[in-house]
């Protein structure tokens, strides 16, 4: 009875997280220097892109998407292309980062990303992939280039929702489309 108490919570929580995520999210994202920045994360309807924007509003807001582009950082990751994903400050952003020693690290979360930001960049925007990463940290070595984005909740009610959404959207990515991994190792099983 416990258990499927808890698969019921969860489940809920997920479909919460996602319909938060798809009405966008105030959340602090992280850059590759570890400097928080407020930012509105959303998922598109169809479930497969990930976006962000500047959360500040108004003038930085305009900004901010006016330099990106100009810098042509990305904007937007696809969840297939998302491999992990860590509770609490395990990225090497995290790791490095001053600003998440003041936070709480127990609301940060990692998205562990492969194929590095100009493929990311090219298959999220139809374009040739010169992204720079922005916003993204490297994530280990080996065969293929990994990124995060690293991000930090404003409460444990946010936080719990979007880990368990992220969560189901990463093990229904990983049952629709299983690949072999050299980094499966790392992964959670979800059986």
């Amino acid at each position: 009875a416990v258990c499927v108490v808890i698969l019921a919570w969860s489940g809920s929580a997920a479909a919460d997280g996602m319909e938060l995520l798809k009405k966008g999210v105030s959340v602090l994202k992280y850059g590759r220097t570890g400097k928080a920045h407020a930012s509105v994360l959303t998922l598109s309807d169809d479930e497969a892109v990930l976006s962000w924007e500047d959360g500040r509003g108004g003038v930085f807001s305009s900004l901010s998407a006016i330099t990106g582009k100009l810098q042509n950082k990305k904007r937007a990751i696809l969840i297939d292309e998302c491999v992990e994903l860590l509770v609490g400050a395990e990225s090497n952003v995290f790791r490095r980062c001053v600003d998440a020693a003041d936070g709480d690290a127990s609301m940060c979360f990692s998205l562990l990303v492969v194929g590095g930001a100009a493929s990311i960049a090219a298959a999220a925007f139809g374009g040739s992939g010169s992204g720079s990463g922005s916003g993204s940290g490297k994530v280990g070595g080996g065969a293929a280039p990994r990124e995060s984005l690293d991000l930090r909740c404003t409460d444990e009610l946010q936080f719990a929702r979007l880990v368990a959404a992220f969560h189901a959207l990463l093990v229904r990515e990983s049952d629709s489309n299983p690949r072999p991994s050299p980094f499966a190792k790392h992964s959670p099983r979800v059986e």
